[in-house]
């Protein structure tokens, strides 16, 4: 798999429905917010050859809280096989650099949850698989900003929807 960080097309976005899909997690995730249409610079994860991709769309936060505080967590969609898999992660902090100086660079993704979590053609270990190359790729922060040696792990810690 070559994955590679870029800016969405509008293009891909017509094509794959992205805006519809950004709109529902934006405010799955948090429903105060306010949503006004994907951004010019959303980026995402694509390998062109084998149609498949990972985009972020959405941060949760905790709603009982006033004003409503981020949990840390990050929603994704993989799109693979022709399918949207819903894919819930959050950056573990404690496990990995806190300096931007630190030579490695650590960065740990904890998988929380994918949703919906049986496929016929596609087991769970394949997801994580896929996941964990993407964010590889990814890097420390994707088109916008990379860090040399940076290591990245994630890690499946969370049961299936």
């Amino acid at each position: 798999m070559a994955f590679i960080n870029e800016v969405v097309s509008q293009k891909d976005i017509e094509k794959y429905g992205l805006a519809e899909l950004h709109e529902h997690y934006t405010k799955l995730a948090n429903p105060y917010g306010f949503y006004d249409g994907l951004d010019s610079w959303q980026s995402w994860l694509v390998d062109r050859e084998k149609e498949i991709w990972l985009m972020e769309v959405g941060h949760g936060v905790d709603s009982g809280d006033i004003p409503p505080m981020p949990t840390g967590e990050n929603y994704y969609i993989l799109h693979y096989k022709r399918k949207n898999i819903e894919v819930l992660m959050r950056r573990n902090r404690k496990k990995g650099s806190r300096k931007l100086s630190d030579n490695p660079f650590r960065m740990r993704w904890e998988i929380l949850s994918i949703s919906p979590g049986s496929f016929d053609d596609v087991s769970m270990q394949e997801i994580v698989d896929i996941v964990t190359v993407a964010m590889v790729a990814y890097g420390y922060a994707g088109v916008r900003k990379q860090l040399p040696s940076t290591q990245v792990t994630v890690k499946y810690v969370g049961g299936q929807n």
